[in-house]
C-alpha cells in the first residue's frame, strides 16, 4: 500500500464513527424504507420496499410472488437504509439482519394490519405480511466523506 492509500484509508477510518444500536432503531422506525437483500436460486436480489418497525422487528407487506416465495425459503435477510446529507457530506448507513417469517396466524395478521404497512405496488393482489426477528442491527456515520 503506498502512503497515499495508507493515508487515505486512516483518514476515512477516522471520520466514520459506529452508531449505537438504540440509534440505529431510531433511525429504522423514521426511515420506513430501505433495501432487502435476499438469496434467490441464482444468486442474491436486492430489493427497495417500505416497512415498519414493531418491537425490535421489521415488518413489511408483499403481494404472492417471487419475493415472497423466496423470502419463505430463506433463513436470513438483510435490511439496509442510508442518507447522506449533500451540504455537510455527512452519511450513514443502518444494517439490520434477521430471519423472516411469513404471517400466517389470523391475530398475528390483525396486529400488524394495525401498524399501516404501505406497498410501492399498490397492488389489489392478495397481500401478506412478512415479520423480519432482527438478530443484528449495526450503524456507521462517515463524516465529510468527499463528493469526487
Amino acid at each position: 500500500m503506498s502512503t497515499v492509500e495508507a493515508d487515505l484509508t486512516r483518514s476515512v477510518r477516522e471520520r466514520t464513527e459506529r452508531i449505537k444500536p438504540e440509534e440505529c432503531w431510531e433511525l429504522l422506525a423514521r426511515e420506513g424504507f430501505g433495501r432487502l437483500a435476499l438469496a434467490v436460486a441464482d444468486g442474491v436480489d436486492i430489493v427497495p420496499l417500505n416497512f415498519v418497525v414493531d418491537r425490535r422487528s421489521i415488518v413489511l407487506r408483499t403481494a404472492e410472488g417471487s419475493k415472497l416465495t423466496e423470502m419463505s425459503r430463506s433463513s436470513a435477510v438483510a435490511l439496509e437504509i442510508d442518507d447522506r446529507d449533500p451540504v455537510s457530506g455527512v452519511a450513514w448507513s443502518v444494517v439490520a439482519k434477521g430471519r423472516p417469517r411469513i404471517l400466517t396466524a389470523e391475530d398475528e395478521v390483525a396486529a400488524v394490519e394495525a401498524l399501516g404497512v404501505r406497498t410501492w405496488s399498490g397492488t389489489s393482489k392478495k397481500m401478506r405480511y412478512v415479520r423480519i426477528e432482527i438478530s443484528e442491527v449495526t450503524g456507521r456515520r462517515f463524516h465529510g466523506i468527499p463528493t469526487a
